[in-house]
Formats: structure tokens, C-alpha cells, sequence
């Protein structure tokens, strides 16, 4: 299956890019990226479906191996030398040094190794989406550098969240641009979830240094063990109902079509 999206935007043509617009349409409001394996193996890249196209596809690093589960195709990344790579493009940086832009992301992951660390999007010292040492989910903001930030952290861990190793999970996350911890939320398969919010001053904005985005992986340290599924990156705050969609429709916003 290859890309199924008309190029131009439909708010000018007044048709939907895919099926999934016509189902899904406020998925579509403001989405970056949609990285989707579901469509199947597509070699060492990983498939942008949002009408950016092939500028945010992610170029996949030491052949990930494709696998199929109850989610459709997936890909298995190892923890280590496995990962994506999206190039750096003001598009995915939502720092402006002086001002945060809100973003939100997804992603549904099978863990092989929760008790570690695990990134699941990092974008240099910019923003990373990741578990600590303690197992415990967390957005991070950084203010040039990781020393100054503002972070969200689960107050539980990924498995009592989850279930822990082996089991499906979508993962959510949103920042509302206000440049306070406040505006920083956490949802897992759909539910806003407890956080503790803090900031390690004086935080006033991300900054785009120039590093890609990272899917399974941060350019400081770590990586993801264990399967990734459907991935999406828009540049607003999705609301509760939205990510409750994307966790209930793992497909969502596109539509998988034989």
C-alpha cells in the first residue's frame, strides 16, 4: 500500500486526503505526522501519512525487523542500534527560545524491557518523551540544555499502568505552550493519568538546536526494546475524547485499506 493522500490540502479542495479524514476529520486538525507500520514493510523507511509527506518520513536505523501482531504490521526495534530518524525541520520543534508552540504525540508500544529505560520520541535538548530509572513515564521540556526544564512524571509506573512486559499500550502526551509544568499532560490507553509536574528553574522556552527527532530513541542516551505501532505528532493539544479515539482505533486517522 502506498501513500493514499491527495496532495493539496483539503480546506482548499474541499475533499478529504483519505478515508480516515472522512471518519476521523479532527485528527487531521493541525497533525504533523502520522508514522504508521501498519501498512507493511516499506524497508529501511518509516511512512509519513500526514499531508507533509515524505519530508517527515523517518529513516529507519540498523534494519529494524517487521513483525505482525494483532495490531497489523509493527516494527521490533532492539534498545540499542534500532531506532527512526526524522531530519530536524522547524515543523517538529516547538520551541522558539523566548515562546513554546503546543504540540501533542502518540504512540502504541509492546515493551520487552520495561524495567529500563525507554524513549519513545526525543528531539535532542529540546523536548523527549520517555520512562525514568524508576519505570515511571515522563515529558520533558528543556530550556537549552536538560539541566533547566519542565516535566510531567507519572505517579505510577509502566507496569502498574500497563500490565507491564508484553502488553499493548498506547501512550499520550501534550503540552499546552504556556512554558509552565502546568500545562503538561499524560495519558495511557486513553486516560488522563495521575502526574507529578515540577519545573527546575528558571524555565522560559524549548530551543531549537538542531537535532532530528528520535522515534525509540534520544540522541543523549537510550533507546525502545520492544514493538512500535502507529505514531503521530500534531501541533496542538489534543483533548481527552481525542486520545481516547486514537486509543480505542489504533489505525486512526488512516484507514487501513487492502
Amino acid at each position: 500500500m502506498g501513500r493514499i493522500l491527495t496532495p493539496t490540502p483539503s480546506f482548499q479542495t474541499g475533499f478529504a486526503r483519505c478515508a480516515g479524514e472522512c471518519l476521523y476529520p479532527m485528527l487531521w486538525d493541525r497533525l504533523i505526522a502520522w508514522w504508521d507500520p501498519g501498512v507493511g514493510p516499506t524497508g529501511d523507511t518509516l511512512l509519513n501519512f500526514s499531508p507533509y509527506g515524505t519530508i517527515l518520513d523517518a529513516a529507519l536505523n540498523a534494519s529494524p525487523t517487521w513483525e505482525v501482531s494483532e495490531l497489523g504490521w509493527l516494527l521490533h526495534l532492539n534498545g540499542t542500534t534500532q531506532y527512526a530518524t526524522v531530519a530536524d525541520r522547524d515543523l517538529i520543534s516547538f520551541g522558539r527560545t523566548t515562546y513554546d508552540l503546543p504540540f501533542s504525540a502518540s504512540m502504541w508500544v509492546s515493551l520487552d524491557s520495561p524495567t529500563t529505560q525507554q524513549r519513545f520520541f526525543g528531539k535532542g535538548t529540546e523536548w523527549l518523551l520517555t520512562t525514568n530509572a524508576s519505570s515511571e513515564i515522563g515529558l520533558y521540556c528543556y530550556d537549552n540544555g536538560t539541566a533547566v526544564h519542565i516535566r510531567a512524571v507519572s505517579a505510577a509506573n509502566w507496569n502498574t499502568l500497563t500490565g507491564g512486559a508484553g502488553n499493548w499500550a498506547h501512550l499520550g502526551a501534550s503540552y499546552d505552550g504556556s512554558g509552565s509544568e502546568t500545562g503538561l499532560a499524560l495519558y495511557v490507553n486513553g486516560t488522563a493519568i495521575s502526574v507529578n509536574a515540577a519545573e527546575s528553574p528558571p524555565y522560559v522556552a524549548m530551543h531549537n538546536n538542531g537535532a532530528d527527532l528520535l522515534l525509540g530513541d534520544w540522541s543523549v542516551s537510550g533507546g525502545l526494546d520492544g514493538l512500535v505501532g502507529p505514531a503521530g505528532l500534531w501541533g496542538r493539544v489534543l483533548v481527552p475524547q481525542e486520545f481516547r479515539l486514537l486509543a480505542d482505533v489504533p489505525h486512526a486517522p488512516l484507514v487501513m485499506e487492502d
